[in-house]
């Protein structure tokens, strides 16, 4: 009886010293990647999933503005040009108008314009606005005592006074200023008062050329700020009087008779 008895627990023995190994192997048997299955892990892998979806944004377009179109401006009006003529004032209305010829301010005595419209060729008068623009940026504008002269009046001038250093023979080829080509202008201030020059207009003695000796450092200086805008613009002075400008293409151009009641 006593072996059966120590047969009896030794068998007891290894069989529990079995079931504890393979306990033991179980449990440390490394777990496969796709095995593992960790709370805290799903938890935290949630959640960021959750911050992504909330943080993302969305792909739904966002709406294009609608861009309006530009106000159209009012187109500025073609200028009225009557046989190649224009009226300076509608290339230029800031151009101060002082037709002296269509009053009796001048060295005549008497009115020979029978109107006091300024016309000019039309690439004149733009070269005389572009002069304008060139004084306008120091203050000042310009302003005209003639323009274009009707043959017929150029006629009265010789007959009153035939001396070509101021007035041009009409049986000679006549005056620029019977082209639509030349004007006489000076220069005024803000205050619409003009600018001091050597003489006054018409003087036809020494004192208007624009190379007297004797006119004032402030004459000087205003002359200088003139010929520099009307020679700048495409005019040639005169040697004679301080005011005249003789458009330098002139000679395209032939001696006119223009119709100012059409303007």
């Amino acid at each position: 009886m006593a072996k059966t008895g120590k047969r009896l627990v030794l068998t007891v023995l290894i069989a529990s010293l079995t079931l504890a190994l393979a306990s033991c192997a179980r449990t440390t048997t490394p777990a496969t990647e796709d095995s593992v299955y960790s709370p805290a892990l799903t938890e935290s892998v949630a959640a960021t999933a959750a911050l992504a979806t909330k943080s993302t944004p969305s792909t739904e377009a966002s709406p294009v503005p609608k861009l309006e179109a530009p106000a159209e401006k009012s187109p500025t009006p073609e200028p009225l040009v009557i046989d190649g003529f224009v009226k300076v004032t509608d290339i230029d209305s800031s151009i101060v108008i002082d037709l002296r010829y269509a009053t009796t301010e001048n060295f005549t005595g008497q009115k020979v314009y029978p109107t006091d419209t300024c016309v000019l060729r039309l690439a004149t008068a733009e070269k005389l606005a572009a002069a304008n623009a060139e004084v306008a940026r120091l203050g000042y504008r310009i302003k005209v005592w003639d323009a274009y002269r009707p043959v017929s009046v150029q006629k009265i001038f010789w007959s009153i006074y035939p001396d070509s250093r101021y007035v041009a023979n009409p049986s000679t080829g006549g005056s620029v200023h019977n082209r639509g080509c030349a004007v006489d202008v000076t220069l005024m201030d803000l205050n619409g008062d003009e600018l001091v020059m050597p003489s006054a207009f018409d003087d036809f003695s020494n004192k208007a050329s624009p190379s007297n000796p004797s006119m004032s450092a402030e004459a000087r200086a205003d002359l200088d700020v003139l010929r520099k805008a009307m020679i700048g613009a495409g005019f040639n002075a005169s040697t004679s009087e301080w005011w005249h400008f003789s458009d330098s293409n002139w000679r395209q151009f032939p001696v006119a008779e223009v119709d100012l009641s059409l303007f």
